[in-house]
């Protein structure tokens, strides 16, 4: 494969640390975030985590923000060059640092 194979994920995160640092109006901001790139290199179906610092924000999280957070970073992946394709397959969820830790850490949460 030519080229870096993980541009697409250091992209990724350059859009999600966007977002984060935009947030001052959020009801209930994600404090850091997990981005996973496919393997292969591809644009396509790259997951992205939103990390709120416990459950009980998680849970105000998915109900105020995950939604304006998704379109806000799909709209950023538009903006720096995303295909369309990657757009539409973009994997978003949330969780906390508090079941992270319950699970054995980052390593063990994300396999």
């Amino acid at each position: 494969m030519e080229g870096d194979r993980w541009k697409w994920g250091k992209l990724m995160v350059a859009c999600v640390d966007a977002l984060r640092v935009a947030q001052t109006d959020a009801e209930c901001p994600f404090v850091d975030h997990e981005v996973i790139p496919p393997f292969t290199g591809s644009p396509d179906g790259v997951g992205v985590w939103f990390i709120c610092s416990t459950k009980k924000k998680r849970e105000r999280f998915e109900e105020s923000e995950l939604s304006r957070q998704t379109e806000a970073l799909k709209r950023k992946m538009s903006e720096v060059g995303f295909p369309p394709t990657a757009i539409t397959t973009v994997d978003v969820s949330a969780t906390s640092l508090e079941e992270i830790e319950e699970k054995g850490g980052r390593f063990a949460y994300f396999r």
